[in-house]
């Protein structure tokens, strides 16, 4: 049985991910009231100064000082994000527009130090391992960029799928393979160093929009057919 332990109403219809600060005992989550909200867990007083990063449907990226909301900068984009911005060494900042643009900027000011060019909208979020950055496009590519050249993100390979990619990529096998998912309902996991698809399937339902996560050998993934698959992954490459 799952038991409320407190409730709280933003006054808005909720779509994003919330964020934790472990160290604040704070929980940051976004609404449709157009505001940002850092929520008390419990009561808890710090004088940790660190960095809240957040993204809007305006196009704008935010840098809050996390203990008081305080905007230590904003960098407006061409059009809106709906992509989860990723953090990079703690240095960089990736961002996947809606202008079919993954960007990357500075965490100390929001200087933009490059982009990287697709052939459709972004509406995934990126997924890092090491040097290497995935991110599903509308192009119905999935893209492998690699970040080892600070100054520009390189293409190291691309995957074409059926259909469009909305759902985020997941990492997996300790950095081996990338699982993702795209709207027809094909679930794919390819190598990440090279994008060899490894097995696929198809998800029933009305599509996949929702990004899937694997946990030992299951993958786990929603579908618009009201269910929560659960598949056991077999590599046919072993």
């Amino acid at each position: 049985m799952v038991k409320s332990i407190q409730r709280f109403n933003v006054k808005g219809l909720i779509k994003t991910i919330p964020c934790i600060h472990s160290f604040l005992d704070l929980v940051y989550v976004g609404a449709l009231d157009q505001h940002l909200h850092a929520i008390h867990i419990q009561e808890h007083s710090s004088k940790y100064d660190t960095r809240l990063y957040a993204a809007t449907l305006a196009g704008d990226v935010f840098a809050f000082q996390s203990n008081n909301g305080t905007v230590l900068w904003k960098r407006s984009l061409a059009k809106p994000i709906f992509s989860t911005i990723a953090i990079w060494k703690e240095r960089f900042l990736l961002v996947g527009c809606v202008d079919q643009k993954l960007y990357c900027l500075t965490c100390e000011t929001g200087e933009q130090k490059w982009t990287f060019e697709t052939n459709g909208a972004i509406f995934s979020s990126p997924c890092l391992i090491d040097e290497e950055l995935f991110i599903g496009c509308h192009d119905e590519y999935l893209y492998a960029v690699n970040l080892s050249n600070e100054q520009q993100g390189v293409l190291e390979w691309k995957c074409r799928f059926p259909s469009m990619i909305y759902a985020s990529p997941f990492v997996f096998d300790h950095g081996r393979m990338v699982i993702v998912g795209s709207t027809n309902g094909c679930l794919r996991a390819l190598t990440c160093q090279t994008g060899e698809i490894l097995c696929e399937t198809q998800i029933p339902g009305e599509g996949l929009f929702s990004s899937p996560i694997c946990y030992r050998d299951r993958v786990i993934v929603g579908s618009r057919d009201d269910y929560l698959y659960c598949y056991t992954f077999h590599d046919s490459s072993k």
